[in-house]
């Protein structure tokens, strides 16, 4: 199975760390399907999640990042990065559930990602505000979709610049 673009397999990660009965064991048990593979429920990540995850570790502190560039595989960018003007401030929630710059944003702001951020309310301002900084290109030579990867190239405001990439991801 692979993950949504953006949650950890579609699943309300506070649901099953919470243990409701049966659904924890049922999408942590990665048991057989009939298919003759496992389902990594587990192991399932989203590559732009262990990017942000090494980004931040990485930075001293989010206004520090003068401008984040996200390599995408061109399969994925017209669900996650087009229209740009809207990924990069959306309407609704819902919206940004399809929006690469502002789930990356969220993550780099140290939110969650579960379903509930998707269900209704408003957006996030402080992750539009973020994502403002964000900019996109297709990654040439991803393997996609036989792979998942992603690249991120921050500038911040030292001068520095900071490229954490995935190769794959389990899941």
């Amino acid at each position: 199975v692979r993950a949504h673009h953006m949650y950890r397999a579609q699943v309300d990660e506070s649901a099953w760390r919470r243990g409701i009965p049966g659904q924890r064991e049922h999408l942590l048990g990665g048991e057989d399907r009939g298919v003759g593979q496992r389902l990594l429920f587990a192991e399932a990540e989203v590559a732009a999640h262990e990017c942000a995850d090494d980004l931040r570790g990485r930075v001293p502190e989010v206004d520090s990042i003068v401008s984040i560039e996200c390599e995408v595989p061109e399969g994925e960018a017209a669900i996650i990065c087009e229209p740009w003007d809207r990924k990069r401030s959306p309407a609704s929630r819902n919206d940004a559930k399809y929006s690469l710059p502002y789930c990356l944003a969220r993550r780099l702001l140290g939110r969650t990602l579960d379903v509930d951020d998707f269900a209704g309310g408003p957006v996030d301002a402080d992750a539009i505000r973020l994502a403002a900084r964000i900019t996109w290109r297709p990654m040439q030579d991803s393997g996609f979709p036989a792979r998942f990867p992603a690249r991120l190239r921050a500038r911040l405001a030292d001068g520095r610049e900071v490229v954490v990439e995935v190769a794959q991801v389990d899941g």
